[in-house]
């Protein structure tokens, strides 16, 4: 692929689907919930859909942990504990060549 505008060179892109169950969340906090996804390596950057809204959680970061193993977290904004049901998403992982720029100013 050609070179990115701000930096660096996309490797590789996937497009996967995995099904996420998030832990409990209680109220006004954060909880992380684990998910697998063959072929993410570490370095990867993950990006999720989630497929459905859920007043007062928000999907405030996806990492990924170790091959295979993505990390969703989410928050809770709300005065009282959510239990959001599993479902299936759709996530893009991207991998960069190594050549990313450092320090790039925004």
């Amino acid at each position: 692929m050609s070179a990115g505008i701000i930096g660096g060179n996309v490797l590789a892109l996937g497009v996967f689907t995995v099904t996420v169950d998030p832990s409990s969340c209680a109220a006004n906090t954060t909880v992380v919930t684990e998910a697998s996804v063959p072929g993410v390596k570490t370095g990867d950057v993950v990006f999720l859909n989630k497929p459905s809204h859920e007043t007062g959680l928000g999907v405030v970061n996806c990492r990924v942990v170790s091959a295979d193993t993505i990390e969703v977290t989410f928050m809770n904004t709300t005065g009282s504990g959510i239990d959001e049901a599993s479902e299936t998403w759709y996530g893009l992982w991207a991998r960069a060549d190594g050549t990313a720029r450092t320090n790039v100013a925004i």
